[in-house]
């Protein structure tokens, strides 16, 4: 899919949520695998934005979980900061939706609620609104 993604040319910018989908494999994995779509974005697109940011809230009771949540979100975030692009720039889903908030997450404890995802929404217009003139 990062290939794919990348050789794209119908975007000014690209954003990307960054481990849900991987959540269960090794954080070495994890690792391979970000730095992977990320060098490949920038490598046939030197000019344009990516944009990334992390999981969003899960609910989870399990410890576990929540360490390995906590482990992706670290990883992601270090990542992309430590590209030391001024164009690939971060931004942390647990601020658009905060530490517990269950009730802005769906039924099935990942996906954003109707409510969730206004919030998300309106996280984000302020957060890219800086950058929409440069794009």
């Amino acid at each position: 899919m990062a290939d794919y993604i990348a050789t794209r040319q119908d975007y000014d910018a690209i954003f990307l949520e960054i481990g849900i989908n991987c959540f269960g494999e090794d954080n070495a994995i994890i690792k391979e695998r970000v730095l992977y779509m990320l060098n490949a974005l920038r490598k046939n697109h030197p000019d344009k934005y990516i944009f990334c940011t992390d999981m969003f809230y899960a609910f989870t009771n399990k410890e576990q979980n929540k360490v390995k949540l906590g482990e992706v979100r670290k990883l992601v975030r270090d990542i992309v900061l430590g590209m030391n692009d001024p164009k690939i720039v971060y931004f942390d889903a647990m601020e658009a939706l905060g530490e517990d908030k269950a009730d802005l997450i769906s039924e099935d404890h990942i996906h954003p609620s109707i409510m969730g995802n206004l919030r998300i929404a309106e996280y984000f217009e302020r957060k890219l609104s800086p950058y929409i003139a440069k794009i």
